[in-house]
C-alpha cells in the first residue's frame, strides 16, 4: 500500500464517473480514502505535510464522482486511453503537489520486469537491446542541453523543439520525476486537451556493436540520459516507438511545454523581413522559432547545405542573415550551424507563443462525427471583445492517416444553417492536428469540419464561447430522399409535382427560416395552400401562390419568410431530378407542424401507357369491387415517346377526360372543356357509388403523336380490364 495505490484509485474513480458508472466510481473513491487513512498511521507518512491537501482532495473527489459531470469534462478522462495505455490528466492537489510529484513515483529500489511494449518497435535491420540506464547523473545544465542532437532516429521536430525551449529557458527538467535512479519515471506532457502524465521504464535502446544512437544525446555530456526518457515518453504516445513517422516542431513544442503553436505557411515571396518582430519576441523568451524545409533531392541538399523536409531551430537573426541550428549532427560539427539569407527553400515557419500570465483559458471538449450538412457540424459562437482573441483547435491523439480539418468562421451570433446566409470572415484548413485561430473584435460562429471522427478540444485565450444556438427557439429536422419515383427535378419538368412534398401547419404568426441540404443544385418552393387539405399534394406550379423565389444553389438552400396562420405546402427539388438524400431544417419563432405528404396519390395505384398513333381518343377500362370507391386519375402527355417526361417548352395538346359506366354507357362525369395547360397532368376525381366496370375516356383537341401516361389511384383495389 502506497501513495501510488491511492492515486490509482483516485484516477479510476474519475474514469468510472466519465462513463456514468457511479457505483464503481464511489467504490474507487472510498478505496482511495481508505488507503490514505492507512498511510496516515504508517510511521514513514505520519505528519507529512502533503497528507492534508491529499485528504481534502479525496473527500471532495468522493462527492464529485457520484454526480453527473459535463460531457466536456468527462471527455478529458475518456481521452486518457491511447491503444492499451492510459495517460491520465495531471491532478493538482494544492500546495504545489500534483499527480506527477515524486511522492507518486514507484519506490526507487523496486524493479520492473520487461520493457514498455509500445516503445520496443525499432527500425528494421538493426540489432537493438534495451538496457536499464540506472543513472544518478541528474543535471539541468543549459550548455549541455543546447548540444542535444538526433542520430539515427528521424525526429528532427522533437529535438529542435527541445533545443528551442532550452534557448528560452523553459525547464524540461521539471517534466520528469523522480530526479534519481528509479525503475519507472513520470513525464508530464501536454496533449488531448490538458497536461497528462506518461509513465515509462528506465530502459533505453542500444544498438549492438555500434556507436550510433536511437536516442537523443548531448555531444558535450555523454552521460546525460534523462532527456532521452522524456523522448521515450513522447515516442510512446505517438504510437510507433522508435520507428518515428513524423511530426512538426510547432506540435512537439506544444506537447513539451503547452506553448501555443502556430504553423505559418511561407508565401511565395518568402521575405525574411517578417521575422524581425518575431525575433524581438524570441530575444525576450516569449516565443520559440523554427523553420521547415521543402522536399528536394539528396544531390540538391548537398549543394545548398540543407536537408529536405527537415526542421531547424532559428538560432540567431541579425536582420539580414538567419542562423539555423541543425538538430541532426554528424561527425563534422562545423555543419551544425547554417546561415541563410532568404527563405527560398523553406515551406513552414513554426512559432510557439508563451501563454500570457493572467489570461483565462476557456475550453470545450467534444466528439466529432463526420456529417455532410453545415447545420450538422459542431459549431461554437463567441463574442470577442479584445482587440485579438486566440483560439486553438486540437485533434486528440491518435490521429488517423490522411486526416484534415477545416474551420469556417462566420460573422454570426447564431448557428449557421447555410454558408450563404452570413459573411464568411476566414477559413482555416489543415492536415495538422493543431490549428491556431486569431480573431479581431466582433461576434463569430466557428463551424468545424473534418474527414475523420474523433475527440477534439477547442481552447480560447481570454474570451468565453458556447455551443451555437439556432436563431429561433423552435427547431424541426427531417431526413428524406429523392427516389427514382420522386426525383421530379425543377418546375419546368412535368415530373416536378412528383418531388417530395410537405405540409406546414401554422397556428400562430411566425418567422420561418427553412434550410435544405443535399448534393447538387437544390431548391424548395413554399406555396400558400388555402384551397387544399392536409395530406393533399399540389398538382401544379402556381406562381401566384408561391411565396419563395425560384433559385437553385449548390448543395444548400435557405430562405426566411413570415407566415400567417394557415396551411402551406413545401416542394423540395434538385435541378436535374436525380436520386439523392436530403435534409430539411425548420427554425421558427413559434411552434409549427411539418409533415411529409405521401408520395402516391392514393392507397392503391395503377399505371397504364398509350401511344396516340394519330388518334384523338383513348379509353381505359377498369373495375371496382367496393361501394363508394373514390378514384383519382392523372393524365399526362409526352410529345417525345421515348422521353421520361415532358418539358415546359414541349408541345402539349389540349386534353379533356370523362367517366362512363362500361355496362350502361351512361356518363358518370362529363367534362366538355379542353384544358391546354396540362404540363403536370390533367386530373379527374370521382366517387363511384356502385361497384362495376367503368371507362375513362381521354380526348385530345386534335389527332397527333406522342405518349399518354395514366396513373389511376383509389382508396380501394382496382383492376384494369
Amino acid at each position: 500500500m502506497s501513495l501510488v495505490t491511492f492515486l490509482h484509485h483516485l484516477q479510476q474513480s474519475n474514469l468510472f464517473n466519465s462513463i456514468d458508472d457511479y457505483p464503481r466510481a464511489k467504490s474507487e473513491a472510498i478505496e482511495a480514502i481508505k488507503v490514505l487513512n492507512a498511510l496516515a498511521k504508517d510511521p514513514p507518512y505520519v505528519n507529512q505535510p502533503y497528507l492534508k491537501p491529499l485528504s481534502e482532495f479525496a473527500l471532495t473527489n468522493y462527492d464529485r464522482v457520484q454526480q453527473k459531470q459535463p460531457v466536456s469534462e468527462k471527455l478529458i478522462w475518456l481521452s486518457s486511453k491511447i491503444g492499451i495505455d492510459f495517460y491520465f490528466p495531471l491532478i493538482e492537489f494544492g500546495e504545489k503537489i500534483t499527480s506527477a510529484s515524486d511522492i507518486f513515483t514507484t519506490n526507487p529500489s523496486s524493479t520492473k520486469d520487461g520493457t514498455d511494449a509500445s516503445t520496443m518497435t525499432v527500425p528494421s535491420g538493426l540489432e537493438v537491446k534495451f538496457k536499464s540506464i540506472s543513472t544518478s547523473h541528474w543535471q539541468d545544465d543549459k550548455s549541455h542541453m543546447l548540444n542535444l542532437y538526433q542520430d539515427l532516429l528521424t525526429n528532427c521536430s522533437f529535438v529542435s523543439s527541445y533545443i528551442a525551449l532550452t534557448n528560452v529557458n523553459f525547464s524540461t527538467y521539471s517534466l520528469i520525476a523522480p530526479h534519481n535512479t528509479s525503475s519507472e519515471y513520470q513525464i508530464t506532457l501536454t496533449f488531448n486537451g490538458c497536461k497528462r502524465t506518461v509513465k515509462v521504464d528506465d530502459k533505453l535502446p542500444y544498438i549492438v556493436n555500434s556507436n550510433r544512437n536511437l536516442t537523443l544525446k548531448s555531444f558535450t555530456d555523454s552521460q546525460l540520459y534523462w532527456p532521452a526518457l522524456i523522448e521515450k515518453a513522447y515516442l510512446k504516445i505517438m504510437g510507433h516507438g522508435y520507428c518515428f513517422e513524423g511530426s512538426n516542431m510547432a506540435n512537439d513544442t506544444y506537447l513539451l511545454s503547452g506553448w501555443i503553436p502556430e504553423v505559418i505557411r511561407l508565401p511565395n515571396s518568402k521575405s525574411i523581413d517578417a521575422l524581425s518582430h518575431l525575433w524581438e519576441m524570441r530575444v525576450r523568451n516569449k516565443v520559440t522559432l523554427g523553420i521547415g524545409t521543402e522536399r528536394f533531392s539528396n544531390q540538391f541538399s548537398s549543394s545548398i547545405n540543407l536537408i529536405g523536409e527537415h526542421d531547424y531551430v532559428i538560432d540567431d537573426f541579425d536582420g539580414h542573415c538567419i542562423t539555423l541550428k541543425n538538430p541532426w549532427v554528424t561527425d563534422d560539427l562545423s555543419k551544425r550551424l547554417v546561415k541563410v539569407y532568404n527563405l527560398t527553400h523553406f515551406k513552414y515557419l513554426y512559432v510557439n507563443w508563451q501563454p500570457k500570465p493572467g489570461v483565462e483559458m476557456y475550453q470545450e471538449n467534444f466528439i466529432y462525427t463526420v456529417k455532410d450538412g453545415i447545420f450538422d457540424q459542431t459549431q461554437f459562437t463567441m463574442e470577442c471583445r479584445k482587440e485579438t482573441t486566440w483560439l486553438l483547435l486540437e485533434k486528440h491523439i491518435p490521429v488517423e492517416e490522411h486526416h484534415w480539418m477545416r474551420i469556417n468562421v462566420y460573422k454570426s451570433a447564431c448557428r449557421v444553417v447555410s454558408p450563404f446566409d452570413h459573411e464568411e470572415h476566414s477559413v482555416f484548413e489543415t492536415n495538422n492536428r493543431l490549428q491556431l485561430i486569431k480573431l479581431p473584435s466582433g461576434t463569430y460562429t466557428l463551424v468545424i469540419w473534418s474527414n475523420k471522427q474523433g475527440r477534439y478540444s477547442l481552447m480560447s485565450y481570454g474570451s468565453n464561447f458556447h455551443r451555437s444556438n439556432y436563431q429561433y427557439p423552435h427547431i424541426q429536422s427531417l431526413d428524406s430522399e429523392w427516389t427514382n419515383d420522386t426525383c421530379g427535378g425543377n418546375w419546368t419538368l412535368a415530373s416536378y409535382i412528383n418531388n417530395p412534398q410537405f405540409d406546414i401547419v401554422v397556428t400562430k404568426s411566425t418567422t420561418l427560416k427553412l434550410a435544405l441540404f443535399a448534393k447538387g443544385l437544390v431548391n424548395f418552393d413554399i406555396f400558400f395552400a388555402d384551397k387544399l387539405k392536409i395530406g393533399q399534394r399540389i398538382r401544379s406550379y402556381n406562381k401566384t401562390k408561391c411565396l419563395t423565389e425560384d433559385k437553385y444553389s449548390q448543395d444548400y438552400q435557405s430562405k426566411s419568410l413570415h407566415l400567417d396562420p394557415g396551411l402551406y405546402k413545401i416542394v423540395v427539388s434538385n435541378f436535374d431530378g436525380s436520386p439523392a438524400p436530403f435534409k430539411l431544417l425548420s427554425n421558427t419563432t413559434e411552434s409549427i407542424a411539418i409533415q411529409k405528404i405521401p408520395s402516391t396519390m392514393s392507397l392503391y395505384t395503377l399505371k397504364q401507357t398509350f401511344l396516340w398513333n394519330q388518334q384523338n381518343r383513348l379509353k381505359l377500362y377498369f373495375k371496382t369491387s367496393v361501394y363508394n370507391t373514390s378514384i383519382i386519375a392523372q393524365i399526362r402527355h409526352t410529345d417525345d415517346e421515348h422521353a421520361a417526361y415532358s418539358r415546359q417548352t414541349d408541345y402539349r395538346p389540349a386534353l379533356r377526360a370523362s367517366l362512363f359506366s362500361a355496362v350502361t354507357k351512361q356518363p358518370v362525369q362529363i367534362n366538355d372543356q379542353f384544358r391546354d395547360d396540362c404540363l403536370y397532368g390533367l386530373f379527374v376525381e370521382e366517387r363511384l357509388q356502385d361497384p362495376g366496370e367503368y371507362i375513362l375516356l381521354i380526348e385530345r383537341f386534335e389527332i397527333g403523336k406522342g405518349r399518354c401516361d395514366v396513373v389511376l389511384g383509389s382508396d380501394h383495389k382496382l383492376t384494369l380490364l
